[in-house]
């Protein structure tokens, strides 16, 4: 390892108050826990809602789990380089979120006012206990400030484990829409490459231990997210604030389930208004909005569904498919279904392979059409958001409607400004 600042760095970067307590560390390690970790407590009260009461906001929620760093480089690189502060110590200690968003990985289909519920994984005993036998028998190859400062987070990350471990120990909400970004040349421990602001956090001075909520609740094995739905969040949150303050929009949010059984022809724009930013799989959002959408776009209201394309003149190899195709203004138009087009990794590259296709294959058995049927520059995108028209000839994305503006069930407004994009 090369050689970096003095421990010192982070100890001169707290307050008063936190500096007192990192420095106890040193020589009382073992009365870390007991002293080091409140915050001010909010001061609501606990005014419940009735559960039958429609003043709750509805929203969606989710567990996410963090974890201690999986090797001595992750530990070194990623935290001791980074500031010397774990990721138990952003959301535990309010001034390491001054001055710049907190940002953490979300489901993709997580949306503004999202529930986020941190959860310290029952598996960080056996990271720390790795890192540390890595740490002693690499220690005497480290420069001293380096190996006194790694010590020191293996030691507050014992601590941390034995607090929090296996405990739902903080709440946030998500405050801005997920987005992709991936990260060349991490040590991360965690895998998902979406994020989103995280705004509101609380720590809760009794965590919930997962003895207390794993019989509604069941954990994401070898993942870092798991959804929360209706009544398992309603406990959840009560089970929560039954021995914890809490802000309002956690005491006053409650998650709704999806009437999906009830969508058809007739009423799909109506209850999409209330109900189409709470889709989180994407096969939901085709069947109970998209469908309905496409087939009043659609000239003959037909819509063809996981079509094959060929492309041999590009070169391209395999088979590739487009998630739809509606015949619109008498040519042929490929459309991408997504949740959230910020959330994906390079969609420009994705909508690339639909255009300028040699065939395309709207039903298995059936004779391909031919490029002089197609709109060949253009790819029709939808996610819950908003209609997008990708145009090859730029590797431009710009949004055509947003869905929140449409009220036309005949839905002439959007065919009509859709005309005036591909026309361009």
């Amino acid at each position: 390892m090369k050689k970096s600042q003095d421990i010192q760095q982070f100890i001169n970067s707290l307050s008063d108050t936190e500096k007192q307590l990192a420095l106890s560390v040193l020589t009382k390690p073992q009365t870390m826990a007991e002293c080091c970790f409140s915050e001010a407590k909010t001061n609501n009260n606990r005014n419940y809602i009735d559960d039958s009461d429609n003043s709750r906001k509805h929203v969606r929620a989710f567990i996410t789990a963090i974890n201690f760093p999986s090797s001595l480089d992750e530990l070194y690189y990623d935290y001791f380089e980074e500031g010397a502060y774990l990721d138990i110590e952003t959301l535990l200690f309010s001034r390491f979120r001054e001055n710049h968003p907190t940002e953490w990985t979300v489901p993709k289909w997580a949306k503004p006012d999202d529930i986020c519920m941190f959860y310290f994984a029952k598996t960080a005993d056996a990271k720390i206990r790795g890192v540390q036998k890595e740490f002693e028998a690499r220690r005497d190859d480290l420069d001293w400030a380096i190996e006194r400062g790694l010590e020191i987070l293996i030691q507050r990350g014992w601590q941390y484990c034995d607090k929090y471990s296996g405990t739902i120990f903080a709440v946030g909400k998500v405050a801005g829409k997920p987005y992709y970004f991936e990260e060349s040349g991490s040590y991360a421990h965690w895998h998902s490459p979406i994020y989103a602001e995280i705004s509101e956090i609380f720590t809760l001075e009794n965590p919930l231990s997962i003895a207390d909520f794993r019989d509604v609740v069941f954990l994401t094995r070898g993942g870092t997210i798991t959804p929360v739905f209706g009544r398992e969040f309603d406990i959840v949150r009560d089970r929560i604030t039954a021995t914890n303050d809490a802000p309002r929009f956690f005491l006053d949010c409650s998650t709704k389930p999806l009437p999906l059984r009830g969508i058809n022809e007739h009423n799909w724009m109506k209850v999409a208004k209330e109900y189409r930013t709470s889709f989180i799989l994407e096969q939901e959002f085709r069947a109970c909005y998209v469908d309905y959408l496409l087939q009043g776009l659609s000239d003959d209201g037909a819509i063809f569904r996981e079509c094959r394309t060929k492309k041999a003149a590009k070169g391209q190899k395999g088979k590739a498919f487009v998630d739809n195709v509606i015949l619109f203004n008498g040519l042929y138009l490929p459309v991408e279904v997504k949740l959230n087009i910020l959330a994906e990794a390079n969609l420009s590259a994705q909508c690339e392979k639909y255009c300028h296709l040699d065939q395309l294959f709207l039903e298995v058995n059936e004779h391909p059409i031919n490029s002089t049927q197609l709109y060949n520059e253009k790819i029709l995108i939808v996610d819950t958001d908003a209609l997008y028209l990708y145009d090859n000839n730029d590797k431009s994305i710009t949004t055509v409607i947003k869905l929140d503006t449409i009220q036309d069930d005949s839905l002439s407004e959007v065919k009509n400004t859709l005309l005036q994009f591909l026309s361009k």
